[in-house]
């Protein structure tokens, strides 16, 4: 058995009691420094001991074991309480992309396999959604989330109806009563109850996850955006039964365009990067420590190093003693930078889940997350920092008002969405464009249906189209989909005949169909009423069409009318 030492907390009042724990098989000798100087030592006997000390003095503290030809190290600070605690915000997004197929199949199980799997053997059972949200009932750590609306609604689709998961060469049929569904049933109800006791604020999101800021700027698709959010925001409330206040941007990509769509929606705060998007904007800035305004809608700046840290280096650890180490890691610099930095708010932002799941489950990361709830918590009894939601801050400080924040991703750019397999990149954009162009079609000539709106929406979810996970089949399936509908309609009108100057049309739709017909040089829109139609024409050329984003789409070919000759 190694030597181990470890405090009971990462960070301490000054005036508070610090315990230290010690395991030395052999023996051997223990010192405390306190910012590099040696201010006590003390031999160990063999096994496992205990010692106790108040904190006089304020500074950095390092306990040091040397036991078995090895030298082992806990660290921890000791503050003066602040007259007011720095607040910190933890804010996870949740999330599984809308892995839905045409024909109600689910794709990619991950939505449920993350919830009922047992990924974080032999410490939890469960996956990553599960251990969390049994982690903060554990601790009752205040935290904002974004569960976000297409990993809601798959967990809600397999509760009450069941689901139909696509294992490649068969169908796997899940039924709501199936006990993996109870794991699932188990989350979510643990979640919905921290939302209840104020412990968790639930945060909503456009439905399918699309790049909302490089949409709005590269193709203006505003209606779309507008549709996604008021679905996200119905499928939050629905399935979580509460009216989330605020939001978060899919990959932080954020355009000024944005600003009434998210006001219109009643989203009152948004969470960006403290990097990309802070350091271009405009206006009244006093760091990222600070809320901002824009217009109507609250910002705030997460602190990328700190978030990035959590995300991607702790994200490795292997052990539950790396864990233990990177847990205490993280909260001090957590603490540290909100104390020295009088903190209205520290943001630290990131993926809930990724970093415990990918490329596979790493079954430490739940360890870590386990000891760096606790950490936090001993940090805020000991009233070094106040663990807030985001809704807390808002409704306490007063915000500094920007004028302008760049159009910019987490990233910085949208390499990672556009360029960096730009081959395939490239075609699965070709799919979505054609996807918005089908249903603009469809909108304009027999108005598009809530099921039409989630064929595209499917189509234009970025989860599908970055680097790593780009898959052209996914947004041609949902494509084909709807181009498969608008073809429905331009055969359902047929040219019955032409006879005194007047084109006979029949519309067998079953309802009216808007169309554009092109005649004597000038366009109009004519309504097709089900059943037989007269269309009154002079001589040449008449093209019947149906409108979409900036394609026409042809009803059959043109037709040419010869012009009558006088009498000789």
């Amino acid at each position: 058995m190694l030597p181990m030492v470890l405090t009971d907390s990462v960070a301490y009042c000054l005036g508070g009691r610090v315990r230290v724990m010690i395991r030395a098989p052999r023996g051997g000798k223990a010192v405390l420094l306190r910012d590099g100087e040696v201010v006590d030592e003390w031999p160990l006997s063999g096994g496992f001991s205990v010692r106790e000390f108040d904190a006089r003095r304020v500074g950095t503290y390092i306990v040091r074991v040397e036991a078995g030809g090895r030298v082992e190290t806990s660290k921890f600070i000791v503050l003066e309480r602040p007259e007011e605690p720095p607040r910190i915000a933890i804010v996870f997004h949740d999330h599984q992309a809308p892995n839905y197929s045409p024909d109600g199949s689910v794709r990619e199980g991950w939505a449920f396999e993350h919830t009922w799997n047992d990924e974080f053997r032999p410490y939890y059972v469960g996956g990553a959604y599960y251990v969390q949200a049994e982690l903060l009932s554990k601790w009752r750590v205040k935290l904002s989330a974004n569960l976000s609306p297409s990993l809601l609604k798959q967990w809600s689709d397999l509760l009450n109806r069941g689901v139909v998961i696509d294992r490649g060469g068969f169908y796997e049929c899940v039924e709501p009563d199936d006990e993996r569904a109870g794991r699932v049933r188990e989350a979510l109800e643990r979640f919905r109850a921290l939302a209840r006791e104020g412990v968790l604020e639930v945060l909503t999101s456009f439905y399918s996850h699309p790049l909302a800021g490089y949409i709005a700027d590269s193709y203006g698709w505003l209606d779309l955006l507008r549709e996604e959010l008021r679905v996200g925001r119905e499928v939050t409330e629905e399935v979580m039964g509460v009216e989330p206040r605020g939001a978060w941007l899919p990959e932080m990509s954020f355009s000024m365009k944005l600003l009434p769509i998210l006001e219109e929606g009643g989203i009152e705060y948004v969470v960006l990067d403290g990097i990309s998007h802070y350091t271009g904007a405009v206006g009244e800035k006093e760091g990222i420590y600070r809320l901002y305004k824009i217009g109507e809608l609250a910002v705030f700046f997460r602190h990328t190093a700190l978030s990035d840290l959590w995300s991607f280096k702790y994200s490795g650890v292997k052990s539950p003693e790396e864990a233990e180490a990177g847990a205490r890691d993280l909260v001090l610099r957590m603490v540290v930078d909100a104390y020295v930095n009088r903190a209205e708010v520290l943001t630290v932002a990131l993926d809930g889940e990724n970093w415990m799941i990918l490329p596979a489950p790493k079954p430490a990361t739940a360890v870590l997350l386990d000891l760096l709830l606790g950490y936090l918590k001993r940090a805020e009894e000991q009233g070094l920092v106040r663990l807030v939601k985001l809704c807390e801050v808002v409704e306490e400080v007063e915000p500094l008002r920007l004028v302008s924040i760049p159009s910019r991703s987490w990233r910085g750019g949208y390499d990672k969405w556009v360029s960096e397999r730009s081959s395939v990149q490239h075609r699965i954009w070709r799919n979505v464009v054609e996807a918005y162009e089908y249903f603009k079609a469809l909108e304009h000539s027999v108005g598009a249906e809530e099921e039409d709106l989630l064929s595209l929406m499917h189509a234009v979810n970025s989860d599908h189209i970055w680097a790593e996970f780009a898959d052209e089949e996914f947004s041609a399936e949902w494509s084909r989909a709807l181009r498969g509908k608008l073809e429905g309609v331009l055969s359902s009108i047929k040219i019955a005949g032409v006879q005194g100057r007047s084109i006979r049309v029949v519309n067998v739709h079953g309802k009216p169909i808007r169309v554009l017909v092109y005649m004597d040089g000038a366009a109009g829109h004519l309504e097709l009423r089900p059943g037989l139609n007269t269309l009154k024409a002079g001589g040449g050329l008449v093209r019947i069409v149906i409108r979409g984003w900036r394609r026409e789409y042809p009803v059959g070919k043109p037709l040419l009318l010869r012009a009558r000759e006088g009498p000789r």
